[in-house]
């Protein structure tokens, strides 16, 4: 709990112990779900950081190929999806020869 604390302080925040199980069951620790956005995937710079190739807008050739490109929850585990968004950008890159 030490190490949660110091990092929930360093965003002004105060970090939750783990909750007890109940007796007969394992005590585990509290998990976060997966982190997406961040540079939300947009049709223009004024609705997102990347486009749907995942270029950032006005920087040629920097490109975000990760969650942070998801602009928010999609109801269920995202790793299919952010690694099918990968594989796309990938492709996209090479077909394009850069």
């Amino acid at each position: 709990m030490l190490q949660l604390a110091a990092v929930a302080a360093v965003f002004g925040q105060t970090a939750l112990p783990t909750p007890e199980r109940p007796r007969g069951r394992a005590k585990v620790a509290a998990i976060t779900p997966h982190p997406l956005g961040g540079c939300n995937m947009g049709d223009t710079v004024e609705n997102g950081v990347v486009d749907h190739k995942g270029e950032v807008f006005g920087y040629r050739n920097l490109y975000v190929a990760d969650a942070a490109i998801i602009p928010e929850a999609l109801g269920v585990n995202p790793s299919r999806t952010i690694g099918a968004l990968s594989e796309r950008i990938a492709k996209i890159i090479a077909m394009e020869g850069r």
